[in-house]
């Protein structure tokens, strides 16, 4: 970690669990983080932005599991009504990342003014070196 220029009194580490964040990304979380990013766009492309989070909803909504030979509808942690993400869903890790963001955007400014965010590390599968994106 230090070798990224990160040392003990200017970051701050927050681990997350990714088998929980991923089902825990419900689609109002998802288009809440899609609505604060696309503030500034402009209004043709708010329209995709739309779109796309209707597809997106449509996706989550037809995600079905089959265990021994019977189909289920998987609605990640969420309800039927505000599905949560499926892990390996195609979809799953942009909107994780981007539901992340969000989140961390949105982290009261007290919090965020001691400390300085030098970037997100993505830690796949437990290693003992994370990748900076």
């Amino acid at each position: 970690m230090e070798t990224h220029g990160f040392q003990r009194n200017n970051a701050t580490i927050a681990s997350i669990d990714v088998e929980k964040m991923y089902p825990s990304m419900r689609f109002s979380l998802l288009s809440s983080a899609v609505q604060h990013f696309a503030r500034n766009f402009s209004r043709d492309d708010k329209e995709t932005a739309n779109l796309c989070l209707e597809m997106l909803r449509i996706g989550m909504d037809h995600t079905y599991l089959q265990y021994n030979g019977q189909y289920y509808c998987y609605t990640g942690a969420g309800t039927s009504e505000d599905l949560g993400l499926t892990i390996g869903g195609f979809e799953s890790a942009w909107m994780a990342d981007l539901g992340m963001s969000y989140l961390l955007a949105k982290m009261p400014t007290i919090i965020r003014s001691n400390s300085y965010m030098h970037t997100l590390l993505v830690d796949l599968g437990g290693s003992q070196n994370p990748k900076v994106p």
